[in-house]
């Protein structure tokens, strides 16, 4: 009931209910420092909050990682897996639509393939690709091509 009184008594004398300015603690970087953050990104192979501050320090700007990660989360930049390469070149490509352009005309009754495969899902397995994974910030929509 304190929140409503409260509202009630703002509205009686101001007649006004948005929310007031809120005061905190100021930030530890500048508008210049926190494009430096941004920069440091782009400027790094598969960028990651630990790489990005080392690369900082290095320039004498010394924040946590805390602190890089919120003002990478501010730029927009997604918290994701890196991206891995293409499986197939534009070599590999050609070669295949070579291949099947020649193998279109053939019978293929007489031809037998297989292309079985086991998969296996254990929990160890998981453990193990989850622990050499690791994640990079990147803007969002970002692709090869």
């Amino acid at each position: 009931t304190s929140t409503v009184k409260r509202w009630l008594s703002r509205w009686k004398t101001d007649k006004y209910l948005d929310d007031h300015i809120r005061e905190g603690r100021p930030w530890v970087t500048s508008e210049a420092q926190d494009n430096s953050i941004v920069n440091a990104v782009l400027a790094i192979d598969e960028p990651t909050s630990q790489k990005v501050q080392h690369q900082l320090q290095n320039h004498s700007l010394n924040v946590s990682e805390r602190t890089v990660r919120r003002r990478l989360h501010e730029a927009g930049l997604q918290y994701s897996l890196p991206l891995s390469k293409p499986l197939l070149a534009s070599k590999h490509r050609q070669d295949r639509l070579q291949w099947a352009t020649q193998a279109q005309n053939l019978d293929w009754n007489k031809i037998i393939a297989t292309d079985e495969t086991t998969f296996r899902f254990l929990f160890f397995s998981l453990i193990f690709v989850l622990t050499i994974i690791s994640f990079v910030r990147r803007k969002t929509k970002f692709s090869y091509e």
